[in-house]
């Protein structure tokens, strides 16, 4: 045994210059640790709180005085790992010992992060973690309906997830003011995995994001509903007759109007009010519409649609 003041060639603590040796930080330090920690507690403390030393190991471990990371770390990677990151930011790890104070890694300590992940993640670019569209069958790669939602024009990532706040598994969906329908804020249902008052589906419901379809060439009644309740809603001359039937009629939209023309812009304007073109440029060539009446074959004669 030897006493403070006397050289022990192999103490952890350097007696002359009061303090570790050279080289104490990372690999001495942590290889005194493994050997017995308990030659730490006389100076850092018995419990490892700071001691006479004033040093706590949770100064720097998040684990404790045994673990770097808590005990938990790489079993629930998904939650405790990106969450730290994404709420704190990488200060802590990107220090000299751990994980280098440029990320790139630290021989016999932490690994660099791009030796994982490249690149390294960013909550201002989704791509980091997401593809564009997401195209997988898992989290957080779910496909769902993204395809067709980015196919159109000036639809990103950013009008259904204004937040970018999901590192904890947990989808956000935030939507951007100018995708309000007139029936209220936009809401998700995440049991359901639909959404609600989005003025692109007019309002409704929509169907499921993972399971659900539009087949936008016959079903145009699942976003477009009859009255004026909203932006898109039909209203105007004799629709009521003719497709809500008044116990006699009760024609399919494509009847007068041609789908060909409608996709021209159909989805064109969806951050306004329009959310499309005007609706007389998709009627069908027959129908021989002037601007205040038509004449088709359904009538021998010319009919006012005002």
């Amino acid at each position: 045994m030897s006493g403070c003041g006397t050289a022990n060639d192999q103490a952890t603590f350097d007696t002359d210059g009061e303090g570790h040796p050279a080289g104490w930080l990372p690999a001495g330090h942590m290889t005194a640790a493994r050997a017995d920690m308990n030659t730490c507690g006389s100076c850092h403390g018995a419990d490892f709180s700071g001691g006479i030393a004033r040093v706590s190991c949770s100064s720097c471990h998040m684990g404790g005085a045994s673990s770097v990371h808590p005990l938990d770390w790489q079993i629930s990677a998904n939650i405790n790992h990106r969450w730290t990151a994404f709420n704190s930011g990488t200060t802590s790890c990107a220090n000299a010992y751990c994980h280098g104070s440029d990320l790139a890694g630290v021989p016999e300590s932490g690994p660099a992060c791009d030796s994982c992940h490249t690149p390294v993640p960013s909550a201002e670019n989704c791509t980091t973690c997401h593809g564009f569209p997401p195209a997988g069958a898992f989290f957080p790669n779910t496909a769902g309906k993204h395809e067709k939602h980015t196919a159109l024009r000036g639809v990103d990532c950013s009008v259904c997830h204004i937040n970018k706040n999901h590192a904890d598994i947990n989808v956000d969906v935030n939507f951007l003011s100018l995708y309000s329908a007139k029936s209220g804020t936009p809401s998700n249902d995440a049991a359901g995995h639909t959404c609600s008052n989005v003025s692109c589906h007019g309002g409704q419901t929509t169907p499921s994001w993972l399971t659900g379809t539009i087949d936008v060439n016959t079903e145009c009644t699942l976003c477009h509903s009859y009255g004026t309740s909203e932006y898109n809603s039909y209203n105007s001359g004799k629709h009521d007759r003719h497709v809500n039937g008044l116990g006699i009629l009760s024609l399919a939209c494509t009847v007068c109007h041609d789908t060909g023309k409608v996709a021209v812009n159909h989805f064109k304007h969806l951050d306004t009010a329009l959310l499309e073109g005007p609706a007389s440029a998709t009627l069908n060539d027959s129908i021989n519409y002037n601007g205040t009446s038509c004449s088709n074959a359904c009538h021998t004669e010319s009919r006012s649609w005002k």
